[in-house]
């Protein structure tokens, strides 16, 4: 097989998907399963994943924005295991190792104001914005937090209240004065309005941190303007509040920056990384904050029996490692243009795509979904069984996710658009197989 190449042999899902999604769905919480397609994965290799059936996809998911340097990793991956055979656990909570003080330093050297941070590591970017929040408390005790409705900062305690992502918190928590949700602005008009609001809330002395991603993410990849982002920084200085970033799905490159907050030149107070940080070979995590932000925290206040894994630590120097020898934050950056641009010309045409955006690698397609609001589920699947594992996200599941690895080729960049060009080009002449129709009411669930 060529290892570039995409081949959908059996139109997924396939029956050996089909049948260990009748497993899942007997043995596995339903709050733990949002399936895209229905599909079960088995292998990969470079920038194409396998699944059960043995159709080969190229890869535009990464396991959630997760698996930056694409597959099979010696270098991660052996770095986990040989550390493994020294010592698989210390608990670094009681007892140091030297490999998680390593990957501390070199976290610490391609972090905005790195010199004047400490870290606190974790398992993921739910529990990290946890650990955020808990700094925040404890340097701002009785001050409210400002954060943007449909972010998703996690799904634990603190970071899903901050998070109000669609009905996410129902029947967990009740409403909380110590939170104040505003909508991510997404025009310049939204953006002046926005920044009054939050100008008020901060003359009254209430709001002690403001939380949010500087690219929305799962609400479908919405940009802030330079304006907004520099003038919110400048508020937060003003009035002395605590700038808060959420890098989990944006950092590591992603955005053709180590960190998409560096495309602004804003250093800030906490940064909340996660996801690809251990490149899929691990679950690593960690806040960053301001050296004296620890001075009110309490030991023990934030610990995991599993941060600061000796083995996660290892393959995450190794993923770091591997960006910076092979210069994948450039190839992202220009990757990313070329698909963007290219996409944003072949697609202009389609009155049911809406806008084409996103910086580097985190690129998504807004479909018009007033007509039917399941178009950008069946576009995606229809992807998929062309070959492109591309993923959908939104406030409507309306934005097709193009998220590959960093390691992406120029052919594969052309394989990209090509294929949603093709497939937005078979729906205008209504030539998509009826079969779509059923297998996304019956397989896409999605956020």
């Amino acid at each position: 097989m060529n290892l570039t190449s995409h081949s959908v042999m059996t139109t997924p899902p396939g029956r050996q998907s089909l049948y260990y999604l009748s497993k899942l769905k007997n043995i596995i919480a339903t709050t733990n399963f949002m399936g895209l397609y229905g599909i079960t994965l088995k292998t990969a290799k470079l920038n194409t994943i396998t699944d059960i059936d043995g159709n080969h996809y190229l890869d535009c998911l990464t396991g959630a924005s997760v698996n930056i340097i694409g597959y099979d990793n010696n270098e991660a991956a052996y770095a986990y295991y040989e550390q493994c055979l020294e010592i698989q656990h210390s608990c670094f909570t009681y007892s140091p190792h030297s490999k998680v003080i390593e990957f501390a330093e070199l976290l610490l050297s391609i972090t905005p104001g790195g010199n004047n941070r400490k870290v606190i590591l974790g398992l993921s970017g739910s529990d990290a914005n946890d650990a955020a929040i808990k700094v925040i408390r404890s340097q701002k005790p009785n001050k409210k937090i400002l954060y943007f409705v449909n972010s998703y900062h996690g799904t634990t305690g603190f970071s899903q209240q901050v998070s109000n992502f669609k009905n996410f918190n129902d029947n967990l928590y009740n409403f909380s004065e110590d939170y104040i949700g505003l909508r991510y602005p997404k025009n310049e008009f939204q953006e002046q309005n926005t920044l009054a609001v939050i100008s008020k809330l901060f003359i009254t002395g209430e709001i002690g941190a403001v939380i949010l991603e500087p690219i929305q993410g799962d609400a479908g990849i919405l940009l802030l303007s330079d304006h907004f982002l520099k003038s919110l920084f400048q508020l937060t200085r003003k009035y002395n509040v605590i700038f808060s970033i959420d890098e989990v799905q944006t950092g590591m490159g992603r955005t053709g920056k180590w960190w998409a907050i560096e495309h602004y030149n804003i250093v800030p107070d906490i940064m909340v990384v996660g996801k690809s940080l251990g490149g899929g070979y691990a679950p690593v995590a960690a806040t960053i904050i301001k050296a004296d932000f620890e001075d009110q925290m309490i030991p023990g206040q934030h610990v995991l029996t599993l941060a600061g894994h000796p083995p996660s630590c290892a393959a995450s120097i190794e993923v770091i490692r591997y960006i910076m020898n092979k210069n994948l934050i450039q190839n992202a950056s220009e990757c990313g243009e070329r698909i963007r641009k290219q996409l944003q010309f072949k697609l202009q045409h389609y009155d049911f795509v809406k806008e084409v955006r996103g910086k580097g690698l985190m690129i998504g397609i807004e479909i018009d979904v007033e007509k039917d609001e399941l178009l950008a589920k069946k576009i995606a699947f229809r992807c998929v069984e062309m070959g492109v594992y591309v993923g959908y996200y939104g406030e409507l599941n309306n934005v097709i996710r193009v998220e590959p690895p960093l390691t992406l080729t120029n052919e594969e960049t052309a394989i990209i658009v090509d294929t949603l060009h093709q497939v937005c080009e078979e729906y205008k002449l209504y030539r998509f197989p009826e079969r779509i129709n059923q297998k996304v009411k019956e397989f896409a669930i999605g956020l």
